[in-house]
């Protein structure tokens, strides 16, 4: 179940976010106007205000919660059954046996400018006063359609909520129709052995971490396991071996014991230049082969341990650490040596490890900036502050009348794109603001940005929407 939550401050699609130092010129602080000279009709503020808002959105959050199906122990849906279904409003309770784990709330960005932002993260319970982490029940608010379809699907997953939605008087279904579902009435957990917030995972979830990752034994037992084998003297010589080897040992993909010497052959292929068959590489050989060839390739393998005795070209034995090792001229030899465990083959040389965020991209022979954080640009989801309180609203009075009031505030265009995404996707927009629902919306806003006309009725040249929260989706 997610919450969009807009950041502070209005950023847009392109800005890099980032805030001016208190001794930078005063001229970076002065209100930017259009050049002289520059034409800037109603169709530049249309644009500028359409990007704005499609900026505002992009760098929205998306703050999600999981609830896990096997242990809730009541469900019930509650609303008015007159009219079309779409539009009425209904409410989906949920009640669980247990408090939810830390790692149930996670949060992302919707389409940031960088990678990392828009991959969820696990962070602290993002409700007020963290509340959710003490809660047994859940109301979940949105039109008919939607909710049954939600619980149709939870149903199908869990055969237990099956049963308890065929029947209203179901006695495993705690809310049944007998039973409260005011606010007030929420029972205490059944399994109430665990008295803090956000409980940690239970035992069945704790693995053992090497065998998660797949390890067949741990660094320190490969560095020993080369000296037991007498392929080297010493634990210092051990940790100067080519960390893809090892790795291939730690992984389980190279099998090493007493019977193994440096001459023992791993990998029989055809040379990647000539295509002679018979190209024997030994354990000898990938101990010393070098983590990256870089340009080598250009220079006929120069650098590689492995030599073709037919056409003289060097074979860069790689991805020995994946189990698929195979031969290549050095273009796409490239084991990086930052990542934990002794690295990980990422192939071209072109490739990279950000020291920022931890990824691999493509950074080229120009040094282009890591997607992923923009080289420490980005944002840390996990340290950005929780929804501000004006978007937990809870019941309101007279709920419809008070959001209009507040869209008098706004311009043309933000009032039209509120409305029609708050009261529904097909919903009229009055006498005062005459067109169809969002979809439409889009529809014009796309013609727009490709033809250039001008859309009647449209934004009166104010900004971006103004900041705050959006929308419980």
């Amino acid at each position: 179940f997610d919450l969009m939550s807009r950041n502070e401050g209005r950023s847009g699609w392109e800005s890099d976010e980032e805030s001016l130092d208190p001794d930078e010129d005063e001229e970076m602080r002065e209100q930017v106007k259009p050049r002289e000279g520059i034409t800037f009709d109603d169709d530049d503020v249309l644009r500028l205000n359409y990007r704005a808002v499609v900026g505002n959105f992009a760098n929205s959050r998306c703050l999600r919660v999981r609830i896990p199906l096997d242990e809730v122990v009541g469900i019930r849906l509650i609303g008015k059954t007159s009219g079309e279904e779409s539009d009425n409003g209904v409410v989906l309770v949920l009640e669980i046996s247990e408090k939810l784990e830390a790692n149930a709330f996670v949060a992302r960005k919707v389409h940031a400018k960088y990678h990392r932002e828009n991959s969820f993260a696990v962070v602290d319970d993002w409700t007020p006063n963290k509340v959710a982490s003490r809660s047994s029940r859940f109301y979940l608010y949105g039109n008919l359609t939607e909710l049954k379809q939600a619980a149709a699907l939870m149903a199908k997953l869990c055969p237990h909520l099956a049963i308890m939605l065929s029947s209203s008087t179901s006695e495993s279904n705690t809310l049944r129709a007998s039973a409260s579902v005011d606010y007030a009435s929420s029972s205490e957990f059944i399994n109430n052995d665990n008295k803090t917030e956000g409980k940690p995972p239970s035992k069945k979830q704790k693995v053992d971490v090497d065998a998660a990752k797949g390890y067949k034994m741990s660094v320190n037992d490969v560095h020993q396991l080369l000296v037991d084998t007498n392929l080297l003297s010493s634990k210092a010589g051990a940790e100067r071996v080519n960390p893809c080897l090892k790795r291939a040992i730690l992984m389980g993909h190279i099998k090493i014991d007493k019977s193994t010497t440096k001459s023992t052959v791993i990998h029989t292929a055809s040379c990647c230049n000539c295509g002679e068959s018979g190209l024997e590489c030994t354990i000898g050989d990938a101990m010393e082969q070098v983590t990256y060839a870089g340009l080598d390739y250009e220079e006929g393998g120069e650098g590689a341990e492995v030599k073709c005795k037919d056409c003289g070209s060097g074979n860069y034995i790689t991805e020995i650490c994946t189990g698929n090792k195979n031969y290549d001229s050095g273009k796409f030899h490239n084991h990086c040596c930052e990542c934990d465990d002794f690295g990980v083959c990422i192939r071209d040389y072109r490739e990279a490890h950000c020291r920022h965020c931890g990824e691999h991209y493509f950074r080229g022979n120009m040094g282009f900036p890591c997607p992923s954080c923009g080289d420490g640009k980005s944002k840390d989801i996990v340290t950005m502050p929780p929804p501000s309180p004006s978007v937990w609203d809870g019941m309101v009075a007279d709920a419809k009348e008070v959001f209009l009031t507040q869209l008098k505030g706004k311009n043309r265009f933000e009032a039209m794109m509120a409305r029609a995404m708050v009261l529904g996707p097909s919903v009229q927009m009055g006498s005062d603001m005459e067109g169809p629902g969002i979809a439409s919306v889009i529809s014009q806003m796309a013609s727009h940005l490709q033809d250039g006309e001008e859309e009647e009725g449209g934004p009166d040249g104010e900004g971006g929407a103004e900041d705050g929260e959006c929308t419980i989706m």
